[in-house]
């Protein structure tokens, strides 16, 4: 079977798109060549992309971020996070001077900071032409949970601290520190479905447990021979109760700040 060809002249294979959008950082989002491979496989990504990256012959990212009007921007939010939603400022421009399949079409996407206007992040985005700008931004804040979860695998497993010559060490040492890390985000899961023995009103007043709050207790309550398990479990419930009060504090405190 003779292989179809697109209009750049290259073969490429011909399959159902991939729904999930790949991210990836400024390193990857500025090389062509990964951005022409993933388009040829309608393979939807967003990939940030350097302030100075060109758009077209003569603009740079930047220059065509400035121009746009004050009413293209939208607050949205790109998901939860660890002290509640993360809004920012969105706005986005078709790319129509450049070639994509039927039904597919190219966005320059950028993300402006509430806190510092001037902090800007630019991404490019290839998608159906039928996406919406909330789903391309909950796809593009995902990205952040992929790096929480290597950041708290390297705080809470060691997924770093490893000494190898040869990739199957480092293979090894990465999967185990993965499997430890897939452990310790179970487990509260599992004690939820059980049930906790504490009164509703207490639960409503605790942060949920979190993959550290878990490693701390297995090390104090199992690893180690603790003086009373009473004494562990009474200081976790009082750092997730004070957790979950400054949360609340922070959340209260950005919503008066948006609504001034």
């Amino acid at each position: 079977m003779r292989p179809a060809f697109s209009k750049r002249g290259r073969s490429r294979r011909v399959s159902q798109p991939n729904t999930r959008a790949q991210l990836a950082r400024l390193l990857y989002g500025g090389d062509y060549k990964l951005r022409s491979w993933l388009e040829e496989r309608l393979q939807p990504y967003v990939l940030a992309v350097p302030k100075n990256q060109r758009i077209g012959l003569t603009h740079r990212a930047d220059e065509v971020v400035a121009s746009w009007p004050a009413d293209r921007w939208h607050r949205l939010s790109a998901g939860e996070g660890s002290q509640g939603p993360r809004f920012y400022d969105w706005a986005w421009q078709s790319l129509d001077f450049r070639w994509t399949e039927p039904g597919w079409k190219q966005w320059l996407l950028a993300r402006r900071s509430l806190s510092d206007p001037t902090e800007i992040a630019s991404s490019f985005v290839f998608a159906p032409e039928s996406v919406s700008l909330q789903q391309v931004v909950r796809a593009a804040g995902s990205r952040w949970q992929v790096e929480e979860a290597i950041e708290l695998a390297k705080q809470q497993v060691g997924l770093d601290e490893y000494e190898v010559r040869h990739w199957r060490g480092w293979y090894r040492h990465i999967t185990l520190a993965m499997f430890a890390l897939a452990c310790l985000t179970v487990v509260p899961r599992g004690r939820a479905k059980k049930g906790a023995q504490l009164q509703e009103q207490e639960v409503a007043q605790l942060l949920p447990l979190t993959v550290p709050e878990v490693r701390r207790l297995l090390w104090r309550l199992v690893w180690q021979a603790p003086a009373t398990p009473e004494g562990v479990l009474y200081w976790s419930r009082w750092r997730r109760r004070h957790q979950v009060r400054a949360k609340h504090a922070h959340i209260k405190r950005r919503a008066a700040k948006r609504a001034a």
